[in-house]
């Protein structure tokens, strides 16, 4: 199943426009046509960080050198990173400002992710057990904000759905009331979370998708 330039409804036109939104802004040193969205654990006293720190280290960042994080349900919030061409670079609270709100960045990321990713996203698997989205390696876990694609899958499970996600590149998707695709969600989490090489590993949380939104179910 592949989901076109309809995301975000993101297209080349989409992008113009968005750019001819931000036209005012070009003075700020963001450029917004080369910012993304990133899903980011967030950790507490009830929910620790699963990365074990090796080293130890704890370090204390000013609140204005922090990244920008905008929650987005118990557990996961959205950062946001510029392309730099050969890497990637966190947007601070420190750049934020009157005519960079967290609405226009967040909106601009949402953008600039649906026309990366528009011919590229597939969704594949058993709806009985467990689906997987696909769309290149980079935005398959930030793919729990596109809206639009969320309305053309949920059909195919006639039930509310689940997600996890793992790391970056991993979604995985199953109904809520399915046993065997509830089972297979926390077996593939436990996988790579219990594989040592794993990259980009966020979090092992279960969450549902109800009413346009993202609440924590499970945690395995």
């Amino acid at each position: 199943m592949s989901f076109l330039k309809k995301l975000f409804n993101g297209s080349k036109n989409g992008k113009d426009s968005q750019a001819k939104s931000h036209e005012p802004d070009i003075r700020m040193s963001i450029d917004l046509q080369k910012v993304f969205p990133r899903i980011k654990g967030i950790f507490d006293d009830e929910f620790l960080d699963p990365v074990e720190n090796t080293d130890k280290k704890v370090l204390e960042i000013p609140p204005e050198e922090a990244p920008i994080i905008k929650p987005l349900a118990k557990g996961i919030g959205i950062c946001y990173m510029v392309d730099r061409g050969n890497d990637y670079q966190l947007v601070q609270n420190k750049e934020l400002s009157d005519e960079l709100t967290i609405e226009i960045l967040h909106n601009a990321a949402l953008t600039n992710m649906a026309i990366m990713i528009s011919d590229k996203t597939e969704v594949n698997g058993d709806p009985n057990n467990v689906m997987m989205v696909t769309n290149g390696g980079n935005f398959e876990a930030t793919m729990i904000l596109a809206d639009f694609l969320w309305e053309q899958v949920e059909p195919l499970f006639n039930d509310n759905i689940c997600v996890a996600i793992p790391a970056n590149d991993l979604l995985f998707i199953s109904g809520k009331s399915s046993q065997q695709g509830r089972a297979t969600l926390r077996n593939l989490v436990k996988t790579y979370f219990d594989n040592k090489e794993s990259q980009g590993l966020i979090v092992r949380h279960i969450y549902e998708r109800a009413n346009g939104a993202w609440s924590l179910i499970e945690t395995v």
